[in-house]
């Protein structure tokens, strides 16, 4: 048991994801139920929750979630009651119930607060365009990360609240808001350094720099990070993104749209299987705005198809930027 909580720690620093995480976290359960540990049981249902998001499965996610949900309440322990709710909220997220992800994180901070659940807060925020509700937790994400301890008493956990940061601002540049912090955010995925700790590159940051440097159009280095990426190019980095979704949209940046093609199509088909529609609809807006950039054949009646698609999931899911980012690029493109 020890052994495997190690691993499993060890699995979620280098950020380990895939099938075999989870079938790993399956055997990790199973001991610790054999064992009679609760609170093992409890570290194992969480972190196999995450890794069903991450491979796409939201129904097995659920089931871990509320298996962690009545583990806690029998423990009695106020943060395993507060990471339960911030699982839950981000499950909630990734199939575009807002309303209850909303609800789930304000719980969870009500608890105790808590560096992801402000980011999530913040997310829920800018993907709906409620930019004045967004810009405190915005500014309480900023704080609460300047006030982490140095890098020598944070070691990994510094470098996932990078992550946080950095994909929190990265759906803000996406949804048409530009954070105070963004310079900041920048410099650190460019210099992968912050308060004396070397950033280690992996997929949660990874995917938000490709947002950044498409967003500042920046191609330098581009062709590395999608590169890293391909062999995590089915995997969802939750609630935010699919990451051959943004493997495609950095391929377009750099026109090499037959790879871009090919990602996107990909992503829409693990986005459809997994119910996570708010991704679906930006893959598909992003999809729809290659085919428009590179004009071949019929892309342009394509990218109308795929532009279709996503304004009626975005519409329905009251996802605003996305709306008018759609109505603008068929305004400006004449899609």
């Amino acid at each position: 048991l020890r052994i495997m909580i190690n691993s499993n720690e060890v699995d979620l620093t280098t950020q380990q994801y895939g099938v075999e995480a989870v079938e790993k976290g399956q055997r990790y359960i199973e001991i610790a139920k054999q064992a009679g540990n609760r609170l093992a049981e409890a570290e194992a249902q969480i972190q196999t929750t995450w890794n069903a998001m991450y491979v796409g499965d939201p129904d097995a996610a659920r089931a871990h979630a509320q298996r962690h949900s009545v583990l806690a309440e029998e423990l009695r322990l106020r943060s395993l009651r507060r990471v339960g709710l911030g699982v839950s909220s981000s499950i909630a997220q990734s199939l575009g119930n807002f309303a209850e992800a909303k609800r789930l994180a304000e719980e969870g901070i009500e608890i105790e607060g808590d560096f992801q659940l402000v980011g999530r807060l913040a997310n829920v925020e800018l993907e709906l365009g409620n930019f004045e509700a967004a810009e405190p937790w915005l500014e309480r994400l900023e704080t609460a990360f300047h006030e982490m301890p140095g890098a020598q008493e944070a070691g990994a956990v510094a470098g996932q609240s990078v992550a946080v940061l950095a994909r929190t601002c990265a759906r803000a540049l996406r949804c048409g808001l530009t954070p105070e912090f963004t310079d900041e955010a920048r410099r650190i995925m460019d210099e992968r350094t912050w308060n004396g700790l070397t950033i280690p590159e992996n997929p949660n940051l990874q995917v938000a720099h490709i947002v950044f440097k498409v967003h500042f159009d920046d191609k330098e280095g581009l062709r590395e990070i999608v590169d890293a990426l391909t062999p995590h190019r089915n995997i969802f980095i939750a609630p935010f993104a699919h990451v051959g979704h943004l493997m495609g949209l950095a391929c377009s940046h750099l026109a090499d749209y037959a790879a871009a093609e090919s990602l996107f199509d990909e992503a829409v088909e693990d986005c459809t299987k997994a119910g996570y529609r708010p991704e679906l609809a930006w893959t598909l807006a992003d999809y729809a705005e290659m085919r428009l950039e590179r004009g071949e054949g019929d892309d342009r009646e394509r990218a109308w198809e795929l532009q279709s698609q996503a304004l009626e999931i975005a519409s329905e899911l009251g996802m605003q930027p996305l709306v008018k980012r759609i109505v603008a690029t068929r305004e400006h493109r004449g899609a």
